[in-house]
C-alpha cells in the first residue's frame, strides 16, 4: 500500500459518469516525487480504484523518472478531463467547448507531431525558435501559408502547456518566457459602403434584394443595427426582446458544433438597444410566423426551437449583396460575410458613443473598468447608442 501511495496518492472523486456515479481519479507521481497530470481510474468505488492503482504499480506503468510531451498532454484541452481547464473555469475564467476543442485540434495537428516523443525537460528555447521558423514554411487550411496570427496561436498554445508543466514542477522554467509573438498587422475590417447598406434595406426594394424573405431581411437588419453575432441572432427568443424599452437581453448563443451554449465571453451577457426601424420588422416577423415565448425568432421552417442554418443565412445574404453590385468573386476576396455587419455597426457608431458604452453593447472583452460600467447602465445611458442607430439605415 505504501508503494501505491508513493505513485498515486489517495484516489478521489472527480467526475460523474453517464450513469450518475462518481468516478475516482488519481494524481500519479514519478520516481522523483514529481506529480503527473490527474488521470481517471475508471472505477466508481474507492476499493476498485485502489486495486487499479496496485495493478499499475505492479506493471511498472508509472515507474519512470521522465515524462514526454505527448504523455503530459494526453488530456490537455479535453473539456471533460483536463485538470487545467477545470481549474481555470473554477477560478472564474470562461472557456467554451468550441474554443477548447479548437486548441486540442491545434495541439494534435501541430505540436504533438513535433514534440510528442520529446521529454518535457528537453524542450528548450532553441528548439522552439527553430520550430517556429519552420512554421513559416508550413501550409494551413486551403493550402495557404500560415499567417503570423496562426503561428502566434500555435506557439501560444505551447506556451500555455509549458507554463502548466512549470507550475506542476515538471520543468524548472518555461522555455517560451523570452519568446515574443510575431507582429500581426490588423487587417482592414471590410464591409459594404454605407450607401449600399442603405440601398439593401430600403423597404421599397425588399422584393428585389431579399425576394420577399422577411426572416433573412430582418436577421441581417438586426445585426447591422445592433452588432449582434450570427450565433446570438440564431439563439434569440421572442422572450429575450423587451419591446417596451427597445432592448434585447443576450444570454446565450448558437454554435455549429455544440448547439445552444453560453455567450462568447462573460461580457457577452448584456442588454442591447435596437432602433424603431428594426423594431418594426421584428414585430412583423414574429406576428407573421406566430412566434411566442421561448420560440426562436429566426428558426428553421420545420421547428420553432431550432435555428435557421448558417448556410441558409449566407446563401441569402450573398445573393442580396449581388443585387447591390457586389460580385461573388469580390465578396469572397474582400471576405465580406455576416460578421461584416458587426464591423459595420462598431465602425459607424464608435465616433458618437463612449468607448465603455460601445464595449458594453457589443460584448467585447475589455479593460478591467468596463465590467463596472456594464452592470451600472440605466435606460438613459443607451441614448447615445440609440441616436447613432437611427442614422444607420
Amino acid at each position: 500500500m505504501n508503494q501505491v501511495s508513493k505513485y498515486f496518492g489517495t484516489p478521489y472523486k472527480h467526475r460523474k459518469n453517464k450513469a450518475g456515479k462518481w468516478v475516482y481519479y488519481v494524481h500519479p507521481f514519478d520516481l522523483e516525487g514529481v506529480r503527473l497530470p490527474a488521470i481517471s481510474t475508471g472505477k466508481t468505488t474507492k476499493r476498485e480504484a485502489l486495486e487499479w492503482c496496485i495493478q499499475q504499480v505492479v506493471s511498472g506503468t508509472f515507474a519512470h523518472d521522465s515524462i514526454t510531451f505527448k504523455e503530459f498532454t494526453k488530456y490537455f484541452w479535453d473539456y471533460e478531463n483536463c485538470p487545467y481547464v477545470t481549474e481555470r473555469i473554477a477560478s472564474g475564467y470562461s472557456y467554451s467547448k468550441a474554443y477548447v476543442a479548437a486548441k486540442r485540434s491545434e495541439l494534435e495537428r501541430h505540436l504533438i507531431p513535433e514534440f510528442g516523443d520529446m521529454d518535457l525537460t528537453k524542450i528548450n528555447i532553441r528548439k522552439v525558435q527553430n520550430y517556429r521558423s519552420d512554421l513559416r514554411k508550413s501550409k494551413g487550411r486551403y493550402n495557404k501559408p500560415l499567417s503570423n496570427k496562426n503561428i502566434n496561436s500555435i506557439i501560444g498554445n505551447l506556451r500555455t502547456i509549458m507554463e502548466e508543466a512549470k507550475r506542476l514542477e515538471y520543468i524548472p522554467k518555461n522555455p517560451l518566457d523570452s519568446i515574443k509573438d510575431y507582429k500581426v498587422e490588423n487587417g482592414e475590417k471590410l464591409y459594404l459602403p454605407h450607401k449600399q447598406v442603405r440601398e439593401l434595406f430600403k423597404e421599397e426594394l425588399f422584393q428585389k434584394h431579399w425576394k420577399g424573405n422577411q426572416k433573412m431581411y430582418t436577421m441581417n437588419l438586426l445585426s447591422a443595427t445592433t452588432g449582434l453575432r450570427l450565433g446570438e441572432c440564431q439563439a434569440l427568443r421572442v422572450s429575450d426582446i423587451d419591446f417596451d424599452h427597445y432592448l434585447i437581453h443576450i444570454t446565450r448563443s448558437w454554435g455549429r458544433q455544440y448547439n445552444m451554449k453560453g455567450p462568447k465571453t462573460r461580457n457577452s451577457i448584456r442588454f442591447v438597444p435596437f432602433p424603431k426601424f428594426t423594431e418594426k420588422h421584428l414585430k412583423q416577423l414574429i406576428k407573421q410566423e406566430g412566434k411566442k415565448g421561448d420560440q426562436l425568432v429566426f428558426s428553421s421552417i420545420s421547428d420553432p426551437y431550432n435555428p435557421v442554418d448558417h448556410k441558409t443565412v449566407s446563401e441569402h445574404l450573398y445573393e442580396a449583396f449581388y443585387t447591390v453590385g457586389l460580385k461573388e468573386s469580390d465578396r469572397s476576396e474582400r471576405k465580406i460575410t455576416f460578421q461584416s455587419w458587426r464591423h459595420f455597426f462598431v465602425s459607424k457608431v464608435r465616433p458618437n458613443v463612449p468607448e465603455h458604452l460601445l464595449r458594453a453593447v457589443v460584448g467585447h472583452s475589455s479593460k478591467s473598468v468596463t465590467d463596472q460600467y456594464t452592470h451600472q447602465l440605466d435606460l438613459e445611458d443607451f441614448d447615445p447608442v440609440r441616436k447613432a442607430q437611427e442614422k444607420l439605415i
